[in-house]
């Protein structure tokens, strides 16, 4: 039994054979077609269906805002004005009514905004803006002079920025949802109004709160804007031209799925758009005849079509009802019906005319493995060798060519690791041969050193310390990789990359400095393993460079390195060496600073000078990426810094020092200030001659 199994899975047929049993499967599957066919014209009634399908729709979206997204809201009030009732919250602290409408407004995603006001004017507001960030707004007419102030917080909720307001016009105690407060004395939900100062429209859940004397304190309110309920019924799928929306008694739209054909109605966001003056003329009808007739699901006829429609009140809003309503034309749901009974039609036909085609869909079964071969062949081309490329067929011809085709990938795949893929993608596309030559470039050139590094070879085992490093060198060497970056060398413990060649690359400075971060993050996951296991850990140095250098092909005829050379080549080398004279982990050139300033944080270190050049520039530590945490406040660290090498440039030296002082303030273990401070005493001592303008000459390599 073993031996039939494995000689069945053997089995191969030739071209003849495999035309002969397509044959037989085609003609099996157009009859099984046939059958299948007249099987769906017995289906049931696609009409019935359809109304329980906008039903079940209309009554997801009742239960989503209802519970989902107004009740949680009613209840909110509800509570927060028994707490201020109860004397939990202290109505005339506003600090605490800012800190509870801020913390409803981040918990409740439907919120736009929490607000509280009293008898006296006196009015807090917490509202959430577009970016995530938190405005509060106080007016506290309690005290003499009245305070207005607005507090601008990031999404965390640390302040930003306090301003004060000398207009105190807006006054609670005459805007609709403490009218209503005051008037009805128990919770209610306002009529559809205008928000001030957004101008949106929106209805508010408004909660009294009385003394216990009975007297109203204030009211405690929460909006819901509209276009937030539009938003959450606009992904409602109910057929191809289906609508689902809400609609008040009166007509007037409350949220509709396509905001851009509301906004095409009206120009005017202040008013509601009437549900008859909607291009789909139809939906207008179906209000009217829900209204004539108060029936929940209904059919109808406007001009020749049928449409289907169903609809839901609201019983949570009873002062201002509104309705759920989904309507869609039938045509969405029995269209397939009526495709099916012409597709019955058609089928005798196509299975009468399946033999004359035979021969051109066998010819194209045959094809397929072909054409993916061809495919793989083109990957090749391109040097993308990631997958198998593996094709299975059972035509001996086309197994044999799969199987050279995945050979020669195989072999590839282990050549890529000496060479840059980049080089050999290019040199395949353009059919060139390797040769020895260059060109000059724009280069983002990255250089990486470990700290220390000839201590911890000696004291380590060779095999294993080749290990360490090369687990070093691997994870690295992924990160810049997958960044588009070309692996030029490693030279002991150091790593040459540059973005630029043989292959251009968008943002290469930008690619660089990323790199060079998800670097020094990946070392420090690395060093908490290797120390776990009883391994010295690595402390990398890293400098980057932009400039021109020459790019290409250098060696012999026999063996050739795709390299690049040059004074750009240099700088970057001389940066990642600078990096232990100011204590820091990533430098990079005035060149890149100006390419990358905003979108990394970066700060000044000096105006230098490398052995050998002459031209002075500045350069610049690397500390993340933008809105990314840092060590310490490195914006107002600059705003020292600068002041301070400003008047070190003057020669004010005192005045230099009191500010580099002062950075201490911002980072207690600074290296880089107590350097210039150093500097700015001994230059005290023994200026620097008339022709110093601050430039400070580094004579090491």
């Amino acid at each position: 039994m073993h031996y039939w199994i494995n000689k069945a899975k053997n089995f191969i047929v030739t071209l003849r054979v495999s035309i002969l049993a397509i044959f037989v499967i085609l003609f099996v599957a157009g009859i099984f077609s046939l059958i299948f066919i007249s099987y769906i014209r017995s289906t049931e009634n696609m009409s019935y269906i359809a109304l329980r399908l906008m039903q079940q729709l209309s009554s997801t979206v009742f239960y989503d805002i209802v519970d989902d997204k107004l009740g949680p809201v009613e209840f909110e009030a509800r509570f927060s004005a028994e707490l201020a009732e109860q004397g939990i919250i202290d109505p005339k602290r506003f600090d605490e009514w800012v800190m509870y409408t801020m913390d409803l407004v981040r918990r409740v995603p439907i919120l736009q905004s929490a607000y509280w006001g009293d008898e006296s004017g006196s009015y807090v507001i917490a509202r959430e803006e577009n970016d995530s960030s938190i405005t509060t707004e106080i007016i506290n007419r309690q005290v003499t002079p009245a305070i207005h102030q607005f507090i601008y917080r990031d999404p965390k909720g640390n302040i930003l920025k306090q301003v004060f307001s000398n207009d105190f016009h807006y006054d609670p105690r005459v805007r609709p949802w403490y009218e209503q407060g005051k008037a009805k004395k128990q919770f209610g939900w306002t009529d559809i109004y205008v928000y001030q100062p957004s101008g949106l429209l929106g209805v508010t859940a408004s909660a009294p709160v009385h003394a216990k004397n009975g007297h109203l304190v204030g009211v405690f309110g929460l909006s819901v804007s509209l276009y937030y309920l539009s938003k959450s019924i606009e992904h409602e799928w109910m057929g191809d031209h289906g609508i689902v929306y809400i609609v008040t008694d009166k007509g007037k739209l409350v949220a509709f799925p396509d905001l851009a054909k509301l906004q095409q109605v009206t120009n005017n966001l202040h008013d509601l758009v009437d549900v008859h003056d909607m291009p789909p003329l139809w939906l207008g009808k179906s209000f009217d005849i829900y209204k004539s007739t108060s029936k929940g699901q209904f059919a109808f006829v406007m001009e020749g079509k049928r449409y289907l429609a169903t609809y839901i009140p609201m019983p949570l809003r009873k002062s201002h009802p509104w309705i759920v309503g989904v309507v869609a034309p039938e045509d969405d749901f029995i269209a397939q019906l009526k495709h099916t009974h012409m597709i019955t039609t058609l089928v005798g036909f196509l299975i009468l005319i399946l033999g004359i085609m035979l021969m051109s869909l066998l010819s194209a079964k045959i094809a397929h493995p072909l054409r993916r071969l061809v495919k793989e062949t083109e990957k090749i081309k391109r040097f993308e060798l990631n997958d198998e490329g593996y094709v299975r067929s059972r035509i001996t011809e086309v197994l044999y060519l799969s199987e050279a085709i995945y050979a020669m990938k195989k072999g590839l795949r282990s050549f890529q690791k000496y060479v840059p893929s980049g080089l050999v993608r290019q040199l395949i596309e353009t059919g060139e041969d390797a040769r020895i030559g260059g060109i000059k470039k724009p280069l983002a050139i990255f250089f990486s050193d470990i700290k220390g590094f000839t201590p911890i070879a000696e004291s380590m085992d060779p095999d294993q310390l080749m290990k360490h490093l090369c687990e070093y060198f691997d994870e690295m060497s992924k990160i810049i990789i997958e960044q588009g970056g070309t692996v030029d060398k490693y030279m002991g413990d150091s790593i040459m990359a540059f973005w630029g060649a043989p292959l251009s690359t968008e943002e290469p400075c930008q690619r660089a400095a990323s790199v060079a971060l998800k670097c020094q993050q990946q070392l420090a996951e690395l060093n908490k393993k290797w120390i776990s296991q009883g391994m010295p850990d690595f402390s990398a140095r890293i400098g980057i460079h932009w400039g021109e250098a020459i790019v290409g092909n250098l060696g012999s005829t026999e063996r050739l390195n795709y390299t690049a050379i040059g004074d750009a080549i240099n700088m970057a080398s001389r940066l990642e060496g600078i990096n232990k004279i100011y204590d820091t982990q990533i430098l990079v050139s005035e060149s890149v600073y100006q390419l990358i300033k905003n979108q990394f944080i970066l700060r000044k270190l000096d105006y230098m000078t490398v052995k050998g050049k002459t031209a002075a520039s500045f350069i610049y530590e690397l500390v993340a990426e933008e809105g990314a945490k840092t060590p310490f406040d490195v914006r107002h660290y600059n705003s020292f810094f600068e002041q301070g090498f400003t008047a070190y440039q003057q020669r004010h030296w005192d005045e230099a020092i009191a500010h580099f002082k002062q950075c201490f303030s911002v980072y207690p273990t600074d290296k880089v200030a107590a350097i210039f401070i150093k500097r700015c005493e001994t230059f005290k001592v023994t200026p620097p001659s008339s022709q110093w303008n601050g430039t400070w000459h580094f004579d090491e390599k």
